[in-house]
């Protein structure tokens, strides 16, 4: 007959009983506190990132067709070059989206350093890293051809944010419109 003194005797239950304290302390609200408080901070800047993209490279196309026009190099020896970045409206966006950039590269770069022990905390790091395999930006899923490599990365990305109930990729580019 199995006791419970059998069972708590048994190697299998002997390692559940000396883990679980040490899971259930490491799923403690606060044990990703500083890794999650980094995450929300990274969703903002990466949201604003996002928001400004289009009128970035809108802006982009009105200079660089502009300095075509005129014959002016991309060399920005020019006054007309840089008046140009101004008036265009590409100047001031190149700035924020490289601040924003440097930002997120600062961010990335505590996010990793720090170990996860929750959900939250691993959906935290997903998220860097998925930023940075997309070459500073999240990556178009669509344009995956097919790859199970990358349509497997994505699927954890997107099932650790669902678990620990953030936004999905898709959703910050549509909040930061």
């Amino acid at each position: 007959m199995l006791t419970r003194r059998k069972l708590l005797a048994s190697t299998p239950a002997l390692a559940v009983a000396v883990a679980t304290p040490a899971v259930a302390a490491c799923s403690t609200p606060d044990a990703d506190a500083e890794l999650i408080r980094l995450g929300v901070e990274f969703d903002r800047t990466a949201r604003e990132y996002l928001a400004i993209q289009p009128k970035r490279h809108a802006a982009y196309e009105i200079w660089s067709s502009e300095l075509v026009r005129l014959g002016i190099g991309f060399g920005g020896k020019d006054r007309r070059y840089n008046r140009l970045m101004r008036s265009t409206g590409y100047g001031p966006l190149a700035d924020r989206s490289n601040k924003l950039t440097n930002a997120l590269i600062v961010l990335f770069g505590q996010i990793v350093a720090l170990p996860a022990t929750t959900i939250p905390g691993v959906a935290v790091k997903a998220t860097a890293v998925a930023w940075d395999a997309g070459d500073y930006g999240f990556p178009d899923e669509d344009n995956s051809n097919g790859d199970p490599d990358y349509l497997g990365f994505w699927a954890i990305v997107h099932e650790l944010r669902a678990l620990a109930g953030l936004p999905s990729i898709a959703e910050l580019a549509v909040q930061s419109c």
